[in-house]
């Protein structure tokens, strides 16, 4: 040993002669700028070459580090009298009568049809596995496919150790079987917990749970060390129609089966708790996955408490095909892997909309419950019933939206004496054919948006004071007013009301006063005028009035009626009492063309003006 120290030492020392060596000699040749890239190349090219001569001087002794197990280990080709090849200890009387296993003894087999069940199930996985390609970029998608591939490397390696003909190399394609049988629990527990919702932080768990699941694996690579996986394990040709591998596993492995079965019913105890809480339809989906997970669970059991129907044949890569065949059903037919059920419950059971799911007949198949709120029902009362019969108040909406594939409105109902405006949305549910098979109806409350928007829209419309239309709003009728009047040919007139010595109310009670006369103002006209008068405020004390089929005679008449009854009103402001007259100016339209507006307007300004100008408290025209 100390001569080969000594040799690795002056190899090693060589290598960084000849790299520093070029390094000066790069750096003196004036190259400075490619220096590094050269002293890099170098020292690489003298690593390689270095590496490969010790790789070479140390090939024998690299073989029995990483194949001690195979080349180490005596086997036996051919079984002995007995049917039991075991392997021979050191010292011991029968030491001679076994070889030491070379490297090919791994690759040598020998066909038993018993491997068949192995292959087909191996098939079926590879079947699945390609129709579930197309799903590798969802998270549940790529753990069902990591389940899939464990499975398709523990049927064939299986399949494969049943084959080996030496005990070394049964040993060996069993030992390669746990790399897929050791994580297989947490493959199962992080579909679970991505079908059910709970995938946030897998991740972070799956790699603690994967700790005792790697030192497992090291002891399996490293039990001719202790022992402690497989103790004394030997080819059995005579139990069986076939030799097989007895392991006699040790408490390694009785510790890491206890911890694989706790992580199993973990899984199982989680997808049972989400089967009470689901749906119908996803409740088949859970029943199909706890099936396949409990099938090859139950075999796996068995076989490890030494019940099997041959002895030693562990049948639970088989049973894995017929779980692969529940899984298949859960894929396709209830498309496992395009939905997340209870995640999609747990959106839905909490959202703030109304969520009513129908089938191709109108009836109800699921509600959530702020459905149920607005329609003050529960599920159990509507599910089954036509939408029909739970909507019977409303039989016009019914009709109106009964055969409606997709549709979107906001509608108006009356429920104990209020309004409420719902925004109703339709959507068809079809298949990749095409074909209508239910519709989801989606309900948001919207009556206080509506009524905020309403709010919002008359206070940008009316004046905040007196409630009437504000002049921008005004004269945007008016002109419509006068489009409408040119085409009927029907006369239009206007009359604009000012307040006589309004400023004297302000002086006299104070602006409130003033504020309140204006309101009273605005009751008192759109009290004494048609519904289809429009009145406006005009600006300050004066109001505006649009009189649609009335010519300037009848507008005079109105406006005298108006500012008699005025003058005799008695308003009531606190503890006074007052009285308040205005004057009043009338036109009529005279034509319809671009300056109409402005000249019906000018028109009743100079006849206010000269109602003011002849004493106030008077119409003019």
């Amino acid at each position: 040993m100390i001569i080969l120290a000594h040799k690795q030492s002056l190899i090693f020392q060589g290598w960084q002669s000849t790299g520093h060596l070029r390094a000066v000699q790069a750096k003196q040749a004036g190259e400075r700028a490619r220096t590094f890239p050269r002293i890099f190349l170098y020292f690489t090219i003298d690593f390689l070459q270095t590496f490969r001569i010790w790789l070479t001087s140390h090939k024998s002794l690299l073989m029995n580090v990483f194949f001690f197990h195979t080349i180490q280990r005596p086997c036996c080709k051919y079984c002995n009298t007995g049917g039991i090849c075991r392997p021979a200890l050191p010292g011991s009387h029968n030491a001679s009568r076994f070889i030491i296993c070379p490297m090919k003894a791994i690759f040598e087999f020998t066909y038993t049809p018993y491997i068949l069940p192995l292959l087909l199930a191996f098939g079926m996985l590879t079947l699945v596995m390609a129709k579930t390609w197309r799903f590798r970029s969802s998270p549940l998608g790529g753990a069902f496919l990591r389940l899939l591939n464990a499975l398709q490397i523990w049927a064939l390696g299986f399949a494969v150790e049943m084959m080996a003909v030496n005990l070394s190399g049964k040993v060996f394609w069993a030992n390669l079987q746990f790399a897929a049988i050791l994580p297989l629990p947490l493959f199962w527990m992080e579909i679970a917990l991505r079908f059910t919702g709970h995938g946030k932080n897998v991740k972070k768990y799956l790699t603690i749970l994967s700790v005792p699941i790697v030192l497992v694996f090291i002891a399996i690579w490293t039990n001719d060390f202790h022992h402690l996986f497989r103790v004394n394990p030997y080819i059995d040709c005579n139990s069986g129609p076939f030799c097989f591998l007895v392991s006699d596993y040790g408490p390694v492995f009785y510790l890491n089966a206890a911890y694989s079965y706790l992580l199993f019913t973990a899984n199982v105890v989680l997808l049972a708790r989400s089967l009470a809480i689901t749906k119908p339809l996803y409740k088949q989906q859970i029943t199909l996955l706890l099936t396949a997970l409990s099938i090859p669970l139950a075999t796996d059991i068995l076989y490890v408490l030494g019940i099997s129907p041959i002895p030693n044949y562990n049948f639970t890569p088989v049973t894995f095909s017929l779980a692969v065949a529940f899984v298949a059903v859960a894929l396709f037919r209830f498309r496992l892997l395009n939905i997340r059920p209870l995640a999609y419950d747990m959106v839905v059971e909490n959202l703030g909309d109304g969520v009513i799911i129908l089938d191709g007949d109108n009836l109800i198949s699921d509600i959530n419950p702020a459905a149920q709120k607005l329609l003050g029902v529960t599920d159990k009362q509507v599910i089954g019933k036509s939408i029909q019969e739970v909507l019977a108040q409303w039989p016009d909406l019914v009709a109106r939206f009964l055969d409606v594939p997709s549709a979107q409105s906001v509608i108006e109902i009356e429920v104990g004496g209020k309004t409420l405006y719902f925004d109703i949305t339709i959507s068809p549910v079809s298949n990749r054919t095409g074909f209508r098979f239910g519709r989801v109806v989606t309900i948001r409350d919207v009556t206080e948006k509506t009524h905020l928007l309403q709010e919002i829209e008359e206070q940008a419309i009316t004046d905040s004071l007196t409630g009437l239309y504000n002049r921008r709003h005004f004269f945007r009728i008016f002109e419509q007013e006068i489009s409408r009047s040119a085409r009927s040919r029907e006369p239009l007139s206007l009359f604009i009301l000012d307040l006589d010595h309004f400023k004297d109310i302000n002086d006299t009670y104070g602006h409130m006063a003033g504020d309140y006369v204006l309101q009273e103002i605005a009751r008192f006209l759109k009290t004494n005028l048609r519904n289809c008068d429009v009145i406006g405020r005009y600006g300050g004390e004066e109001f505006v009035v649009l009189l649609p089929g009335i010519n300037k005679e009848a507008a005079r008449g109105t406006a005298e009626r108006i500012r008699a009854q005025l003058s005799g009103h008695v308003f009531h402001f606190e503890e006074n009492d007052f009285h308040i007259t205005a004057s009043i100016g009338v036109a009529e339209l005279d034509g319809v063309d671009p300056g109409a507006l402005s000249r019906l307007i000018k028109a009743a300004d100079a006849a206010l003006y000269q109602a003011k100008s002849s004493g106030r408290n008077r119409v003019e025209s």
